[in-house]
């Protein structure tokens, strides 16, 4: 596979010039030529259109080749091509240098992470060409096996088109050598309950890209737990994007390998606040179902964290069952349950015990109907078109104070009986 950027097409009429040096007198012989010609043709973009001409001109003229020519005619013949060959190149040369920019997500429900940086890419398309490139991800075993791959491809926005991650092999990226490589996950091997291929481990892309850069899926507001500023990922890219400034103070503080190179943390926010900030629920169309159950009621959106459930498994779904049962009551009040994407897997690899529990109160929440239940990848939809939070502590939660809407935190201490 071959990108169309300005170097792709001056490689490429390097090629359709080292065909015509191999190509001989009799017509069999240009038709190398012809579909080096035709490739190159196919990958350049519209603001290539005079190069495109010129070699679709050339194929349309090489088709009347006779069968047998003579030596004055292949010497004519083969003048003309270099020639206009030459002339193509000299306006591919005048072509903008684009900038290759890949994006690799790998869960659909943290794309708003790397969104706006994408949105800002594809804006410029003079100066940048901008690709999406889903990865396949498994959940893995307690012992890190494999234990099932997804790809979440077509779960993304409908405007955002998306590569096939096939084509985008780690060797493909070594050969593209894009201008910069942006990731929302630089843990590697580390995390256990989910994992890109190791293809793709920060390592691997380091050798691929001069910039790689690393935009956290997650927000935390002022404070950020130490084991997230020394993951493995961090010591391999180039850039860090965070949220704020005392952010970056607290990457510095902790980067475990000595003083940080300069500009290696760097404090432009989160395209996750871009996401949820200035946006209003009149830009989503929600399923009839729960439209029907918002109408003419406000909404609290209801969270559960993964952390929550580690540390307070034994009282987990029982705390989920408390929540259902005050709001069940309400005829003023719909709550919509939002878990965390990756609280079943999480469950199934670190508890569980737990799993049987959990699917069960899942199920009957789902069948009773008198809330929403929302487990598809649109976070920034369940924030903005409700009207409060309540939940567990979470980065979903600097998230939501920055649309100035109430906040309530919840507690275990009624079911633990503290």
């Amino acid at each position: 596979m071959r990108w169309k950027t300005k170097n792709d097409i001056l490689q490429g009429l390097a090629a359709c010039r080292q065909a015509l040096s191999a190509a001989g007198e009799r017509a069999e012989s240009w038709v190398p030529v012809r579909q080096v010609i035709g490739q190159v043709a196919g990958i350049i973009p519209p603001e290539g259109r005079g190069v495109q001409q010129i070699l679709v001109q050339l194929l349309q003229a090489m088709q009347t080749l006779p069968a047998v020519m003579d030596v004055p005619t292949e010497e004519e013949t083969r003048g003309l091509v270099r020639d206009l060959l030459a002339l193509a190149e000299e306006q591919a040369e005048a072509l903008p240098a684009k900038k290759l920019i890949i994006f690799l997500p790998y869960k659909a429900s943290m794309w708003d992470s790397l969104e706006s940086i994408w949105r800002a890419a594809v804006e410029d398309k003079e100066h940048c060409e901008a690709v999406v490139v889903p990865l396949p991800y498994a959940d893995r075993n307690r012992d890190t096996t494999v234990k099932a791959w997804h790809c979440e491809a077509d779960q993304f926005p409908k405007d955002v088109p998306v590569a096939d991650w096939r084509q985008f092999r780690l060797a493909d990226l070594e050969r593209l050598r894009p201008d910069a490589i942006f990731i929302h996950n630089a843990y590697d091997g580390q995390n256990i309950i989910t994992s890109v291929d190791a293809d793709y481990y920060t390592g691997n892309l380091k050798k691929c890209t001069d910039n790689l850069i690393y935009v956290p899926y997650f927000v935390t507001g002022s404070h950020i737990a130490t084991e997230f500023c020394t993951i493995d990922g961090i010591a391999n890219v180039d850039h860090v994007i965070v949220e704020n400034e005392a952010i970056k103070q607290q990457y510095e503080e902790h980067y475990p390998f000595g003083t940080p190179p300069e500009g290696k943390f760097l404090a432009l926010g989160s395209p996750k606040y871009d996401k949820v900030i200035g946006h209003t629920s009149d830009e989503y169309e929600l399923p009839p179902a729960w439209a029907k159950l918002l109408a003419g009621k406000k909404s609290v959106l209801y969270n559960v964290s993964v952390v929550a459930m580690l540390h307070h498994a034994e009282h987990f779904v029982e705390k989920i069952r408390c929540v259902f049962a005050t709001f069940r009551k309400r005829d003023d009040v719909v709550l919509w349950w939002r878990p965390h994407p990756l609280m079943l897997a999480t469950i199934e690899t670190m508890r569980p015990a737990l799993a049987e529990a959990y699917r069960a109160v899942v199920e009957e929440y789902k069948s009773a109907g008198w809330g929403i239940y929302d487990d598809t990848p649109d976070v920034d939809r369940a924030i903005i078109c409700t009207d409060a939070y309540y939940g567990d502590g979470s980065s979903l939660v600097a998230l939501y104070r920055a649309t100035g809407k109430p906040v309530m935190i919840g507690t275990y201490d009624d079911v633990e009986g503290a």
